[in-house]
Protein backbone atom coordinates (compact mmCIF):
# COMPACT_ATOMS: atom_id res chain seq x y z
CA UNK A 1 0.00 0.00 0.00
CA UNK A 2 1.21 3.33 -0.59
CA UNK A 3 1.15 6.61 1.37
CA UNK A 4 1.58 9.92 0.61
CA UNK A 5 4.02 12.17 1.62
CA UNK A 6 2.80 15.25 3.94
CA UNK A 7 2.31 18.39 2.14
CA UNK A 8 2.24 21.60 3.46
CA UNK A 9 -0.72 24.04 3.89
CA UNK A 10 -0.63 27.72 4.36
CA UNK A 11 -1.72 28.45 8.19
CA UNK A 12 -5.53 28.49 8.78
CA UNK A 13 -6.29 26.79 5.45
CA UNK A 14 -7.76 22.86 6.44
CA UNK A 15 -7.58 20.62 3.94
CA UNK A 16 -10.21 18.90 2.18
CA UNK A 17 -9.71 15.45 2.10
CA UNK A 18 -7.92 13.26 4.94
CA UNK A 19 -4.95 11.21 4.36
CA UNK A 20 -6.77 8.48 4.70
CA UNK A 21 -8.78 9.30 1.22
CA UNK A 22 -5.22 10.69 -0.13
CA UNK A 23 -3.91 7.45 0.42
CA UNK A 24 -7.40 5.86 -1.06
CA UNK A 25 -6.65 8.06 -4.17
CA UNK A 26 -2.52 7.05 -4.29
CA UNK A 27 -3.54 3.47 -4.71
CA UNK A 28 -6.07 3.14 -6.91
CA UNK A 29 -3.33 4.51 -9.86
CA UNK A 30 -1.02 2.47 -7.92
CA UNK A 31 -2.84 -0.62 -9.07
CA UNK A 32 -4.26 0.67 -12.45
CA UNK A 33 -1.96 3.51 -14.23
CA UNK A 34 -5.05 3.91 -16.12
CA UNK A 35 -7.43 4.99 -14.54
CA UNK A 36 -9.25 8.54 -15.09
CA UNK A 37 -9.03 10.98 -12.16
CA UNK A 38 -13.34 10.70 -13.20
CA UNK A 39 -13.58 6.86 -12.01
CA UNK A 40 -11.64 7.64 -8.78
CA UNK A 41 -13.57 10.04 -8.05
CA UNK A 42 -16.95 8.38 -7.94
CA UNK A 43 -14.93 5.43 -6.65
CA UNK A 44 -14.27 7.92 -3.08
CA UNK A 45 -17.54 9.19 -3.29
CA UNK A 46 -19.00 5.90 -2.66
CA UNK A 47 -16.61 4.49 -0.57
CA UNK A 48 -16.26 7.33 2.04
CA UNK A 49 -18.99 9.15 1.79
CA UNK A 50 -18.22 12.53 0.76
CA UNK A 51 -17.90 15.35 -2.16
CA UNK A 52 -14.90 15.83 -4.10
CA UNK A 53 -14.22 16.82 -7.72
CA UNK A 54 -12.01 15.33 -10.44
CA UNK A 55 -9.45 18.21 -10.35
CA UNK A 56 -9.16 17.60 -6.83
CA UNK A 57 -8.27 13.88 -7.28
CA UNK A 58 -5.96 15.27 -9.79
CA UNK A 59 -4.28 17.77 -7.57
CA UNK A 60 -3.38 15.03 -4.53
CA UNK A 61 -1.64 13.03 -7.67
CA UNK A 62 0.25 16.22 -8.81
CA UNK A 63 1.65 16.72 -5.33
CA UNK A 64 2.90 13.18 -5.07
CA UNK A 65 4.78 13.17 -8.73
CA UNK A 66 2.23 11.84 -10.75
CA UNK A 67 1.80 13.28 -14.18
CA UNK A 68 -0.27 12.31 -17.25
CA UNK A 69 1.81 11.14 -20.19
CA UNK A 70 0.99 8.90 -23.36
CA UNK A 71 0.76 5.07 -22.88
CA UNK A 72 3.58 3.37 -25.04
CA UNK A 73 2.26 1.46 -27.18
CA UNK A 74 3.81 -2.24 -27.82
CA UNK A 75 2.54 -5.25 -29.62
CA UNK A 76 0.14 -7.26 -27.45
CA UNK A 77 2.39 -10.37 -25.88
CA UNK A 78 -0.06 -12.99 -25.14
CA UNK A 79 0.65 -16.25 -22.64
CA UNK A 80 1.17 -18.02 -25.77
CA UNK A 81 4.44 -15.63 -26.78
CA UNK A 82 5.94 -15.64 -23.64
CA UNK A 83 6.07 -19.47 -23.77
CA UNK A 84 7.03 -19.47 -27.31
CA UNK A 85 9.80 -17.02 -26.43
CA UNK A 86 10.87 -18.87 -23.18
CA UNK A 87 10.93 -22.23 -25.41
CA UNK A 88 13.02 -20.40 -27.79
CA UNK A 89 15.68 -18.95 -25.26
CA UNK A 90 16.00 -22.58 -23.65
CA UNK A 91 16.05 -24.42 -27.42
CA UNK A 92 19.50 -21.76 -27.80
CA UNK A 93 21.14 -21.47 -24.33
CA UNK A 94 23.43 -24.66 -24.61
CA UNK A 95 24.20 -23.49 -28.67
CA UNK A 96 27.78 -23.13 -28.27
CA UNK A 97 30.39 -20.37 -29.55
CA UNK A 98 31.12 -22.22 -33.01
CA UNK A 99 27.42 -22.60 -33.67
CA UNK A 100 26.95 -18.56 -33.47
CA UNK A 101 30.09 -17.90 -35.24
CA UNK A 102 28.34 -19.80 -38.24
CA UNK A 103 25.18 -16.81 -37.83
CA UNK A 104 25.12 -13.91 -40.72
CA UNK A 105 22.60 -11.56 -39.01
CA UNK A 106 20.47 -9.40 -41.73
CA UNK A 107 18.54 -6.20 -41.65
CA UNK A 108 17.00 -3.73 -43.52
CA UNK A 109 16.68 0.02 -42.04
CA UNK A 110 15.26 2.95 -42.95
CA UNK A 111 17.67 6.46 -42.62
CA UNK A 112 15.71 9.92 -42.74
CA UNK A 113 17.94 12.70 -45.06
CA UNK A 114 16.49 15.25 -43.24
CA UNK A 115 14.88 13.87 -39.62
CA UNK A 116 12.34 15.98 -38.65
CA UNK A 117 10.32 13.22 -36.61
CA UNK A 118 11.28 13.56 -33.02
CA UNK A 119 10.51 16.08 -30.92
CA UNK A 120 13.65 18.43 -29.54
CA UNK A 121 13.75 20.29 -26.02
CA UNK A 122 15.78 23.73 -25.91
CA UNK A 123 16.63 25.57 -22.70
CA UNK A 124 14.98 29.40 -22.68
CA UNK A 125 13.59 31.90 -20.80
CA UNK A 126 9.66 32.57 -19.81
CA UNK A 127 8.26 34.82 -22.77
CA UNK A 128 11.56 35.26 -24.58
CA UNK A 129 11.96 35.03 -28.08
CA UNK A 130 13.49 31.96 -29.38
CA UNK A 131 16.88 32.91 -30.90
CA UNK A 132 17.55 31.03 -34.19
CA UNK A 133 19.93 28.23 -32.61
CA UNK A 134 16.99 27.51 -30.03
CA UNK A 135 14.65 26.62 -33.75
CA UNK A 136 14.21 23.09 -34.90
CA UNK A 137 14.20 23.82 -39.10
CA UNK A 138 12.12 21.41 -41.20
CA UNK A 139 11.90 20.59 -44.30
CA UNK A 140 8.41 19.26 -46.49
CA UNK A 141 7.74 16.07 -46.92
CA UNK A 142 10.41 15.11 -44.05
CA UNK A 143 13.26 15.36 -46.49
CA UNK A 144 12.98 11.79 -47.89
CA UNK A 145 14.81 8.96 -46.89
CA UNK A 146 16.72 6.14 -47.96
CA UNK A 147 15.87 2.42 -46.97
CA UNK A 148 19.29 0.06 -46.91
CA UNK A 149 19.66 -4.03 -46.59
CA UNK A 150 22.78 -4.66 -44.76
CA UNK A 151 24.59 -8.15 -43.06
CA UNK A 152 27.24 -8.73 -40.16
CA UNK A 153 28.86 -11.48 -38.28
CA UNK A 154 31.03 -11.70 -35.24
CA UNK A 155 34.16 -10.66 -37.02
CA UNK A 156 32.20 -7.65 -38.57
CA UNK A 157 30.13 -6.24 -41.39
CA UNK A 158 29.45 -7.84 -44.74
CA UNK A 159 27.81 -6.06 -47.81
CA UNK A 160 25.30 -2.76 -48.01
CA UNK A 161 22.06 -2.52 -50.96
CA UNK A 162 20.51 0.78 -50.95
CA UNK A 163 17.27 -0.21 -52.19
CA UNK A 164 15.46 2.08 -55.05
CA UNK A 165 11.63 0.66 -54.59
CA UNK A 166 9.91 -0.59 -51.61
CA UNK A 167 10.86 -3.68 -50.35
CA UNK A 168 8.71 -7.10 -51.48
CA UNK A 169 9.72 -10.68 -50.92
CA UNK A 170 10.54 -10.93 -54.53
CA UNK A 171 13.09 -7.90 -54.22
CA UNK A 172 14.37 -9.34 -50.79
CA UNK A 173 14.84 -12.95 -52.64
CA UNK A 174 16.98 -11.24 -55.63
CA UNK A 175 19.07 -9.23 -53.11
CA UNK A 176 19.88 -12.95 -50.98
CA UNK A 177 20.62 -14.19 -54.29
CA UNK A 178 22.95 -11.60 -54.76
CA UNK A 179 24.59 -10.40 -52.09
CA UNK A 180 24.06 -13.66 -49.33
CA UNK A 181 27.08 -15.79 -50.46
CA UNK A 182 28.99 -13.08 -51.62
CA UNK A 183 28.82 -11.09 -48.41
CA UNK A 184 29.22 -14.74 -46.70
CA UNK A 185 32.50 -15.15 -48.41
CA UNK A 186 34.02 -11.49 -47.66
CA UNK A 187 33.55 -12.18 -43.97
CA UNK A 188 35.15 -15.65 -44.29
CA UNK A 189 32.37 -17.94 -43.42
CA UNK A 190 31.60 -21.63 -44.90
CA UNK A 191 28.89 -22.41 -47.35
CA UNK A 192 27.39 -24.07 -43.86
CA UNK A 193 26.76 -20.48 -42.64
CA UNK A 194 23.14 -20.01 -40.71
CA UNK A 195 20.77 -17.41 -41.70
CA UNK A 196 19.27 -14.66 -38.91
CA UNK A 197 16.63 -12.19 -40.09
CA UNK A 198 13.36 -11.66 -38.45
CA UNK A 199 9.39 -12.22 -38.69
CA UNK A 200 8.95 -9.64 -41.54
CA UNK A 201 6.20 -11.04 -44.13
CA UNK A 202 8.44 -9.99 -47.06
CA UNK A 203 11.42 -12.53 -45.06
CA UNK A 204 8.77 -15.43 -44.88
CA UNK A 205 7.19 -15.49 -47.99
CA UNK A 206 6.83 -18.16 -50.57
CA UNK A 207 8.99 -17.05 -52.86
CA UNK A 208 11.90 -16.54 -50.30
CA UNK A 209 11.03 -19.84 -48.35
CA UNK A 210 11.57 -21.89 -51.34
CA UNK A 211 14.81 -20.17 -52.49
CA UNK A 212 16.35 -20.71 -49.08
CA UNK A 213 15.37 -24.32 -49.15
CA UNK A 214 16.85 -25.05 -52.77
CA UNK A 215 20.05 -23.76 -51.74
CA UNK A 216 20.20 -25.18 -48.32
CA UNK A 217 20.65 -22.41 -46.41
CA UNK A 218 19.76 -22.82 -42.74
CA UNK A 219 17.40 -20.39 -41.34
CA UNK A 220 16.72 -19.65 -37.51
CA UNK A 221 14.02 -19.38 -36.57
CA UNK A 222 12.00 -16.15 -34.66
CA UNK A 223 9.60 -16.52 -32.10
CA UNK A 224 6.52 -14.41 -32.43
CA UNK A 225 6.56 -10.61 -31.17
CA UNK A 226 10.08 -11.25 -30.28
CA UNK A 227 12.64 -8.51 -29.26
CA UNK A 228 14.89 -7.50 -32.13
CA UNK A 229 17.51 -8.73 -30.60
CA UNK A 230 20.02 -8.64 -33.96
CA UNK A 231 23.72 -6.63 -33.11
CA UNK A 232 22.73 -4.96 -36.63
CA UNK A 233 20.08 -2.60 -34.43
CA UNK A 234 23.10 -1.15 -32.58
CA UNK A 235 24.98 -0.24 -36.35
CA UNK A 236 21.80 1.24 -37.34
CA UNK A 237 20.77 3.56 -33.92
CA UNK A 238 24.93 4.47 -34.35
CA UNK A 239 24.56 5.86 -38.26
CA UNK A 240 21.22 6.98 -37.07
CA UNK A 241 22.84 9.16 -34.24
CA UNK A 242 25.50 10.84 -36.71
CA UNK A 243 23.20 11.53 -39.04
Amino acid sequence: MKTVKNIGLPRGQKRKTTKEIDNAIINRIHLDRKKTSRSIQKEIEEEFGVSVSSRLVRRRLNEQGYRTTVAKRKPLVTNFHRLKRLGYSYSYLAKSIKFWDRVLWCDEAKFDLFDSSGRQFVWSRRGEDLPSNCIAPTVQQGGGNIVVWGCMDKKGVGKLVFLKENMTGSIYKNILEKNLYAAAKKLGLSKHFVLMDNNDPKHRSKIVVDWLRSMNIEKLPWPPHSSDLSPLEHIWLFIKREL
